[in-house]
């Protein structure tokens, strides 16, 4: 019996694997890692997917940390392009918001679990988002529902709390 149905699914496996390995991989997900400065090389990613006619088929991104920041760009429909020019005309050090320089994050990374307040990052990007989508406040939901059009997918992101 087994031997039977060996037999019978190799004899299946010749006439439609062939047909199966020449049909092109399609990606529908995009996971970007984060990685602090190195969050800098998902423009020139980006773009070569986009080359390649991969990024077309992106319906969903995520991405932790620096990966998150580029995932939400390209979410809300900013092209590689875009991206790579944000990323370096950016000045990193506008995002401190914090006391006394970097010495004042000493006493929130104790009592309120970062360096940074976060403020003004939060306001960079909302800025961008209100920028491409016209929308102020953008919900994921509002997101969702923009789905595939300007070049918008949807977005999964992922918080932890270490406390």
């Amino acid at each position: 019996m087994q031997k039977c149905f060996l037999v019978l699914l190799l004899w299946c496996f010749q006439f439609h694997l062939p047909a199966l390995l020449a049909q092109p991989a399609t990606y529908r997900n995009l996971v970007l890692e984060g990685g602090g400065i190195r969050g800098i090389a998902y423009g020139g990613t980006l773009a070569a997917l986009e080359e390649r006619g991969i990024l077309d088929s992106m319906q969903r991104v995520g991405g932790t940390s620096a990966g998150a920041i580029q995932a939400a760009l390209l979410a809300v429909g900013y092209t590689p392009l875009e991206i790579t020019h944000i990323t370096f005309q950016t000045p990193i050090q506008k995002f401190t918001d914090g006391r006394w320089f970097f010495l004042g994050g000493f006493p929130r990374v104790a009592n309120q679990f970062g360096w940074y307040l976060g403020d003004k990052f939060r306001k960079w990007l909302e800025t961008l988002i209100r920028q491409k989508t016209g929308i102020q406040d953008l919900t994921l939901a509002q997101l969702h529902a923009l789905q595939g059009r300007n070049r918008t997918r949807d977005l999964y992101v992922m918080g932890t709390n270490l406390t």
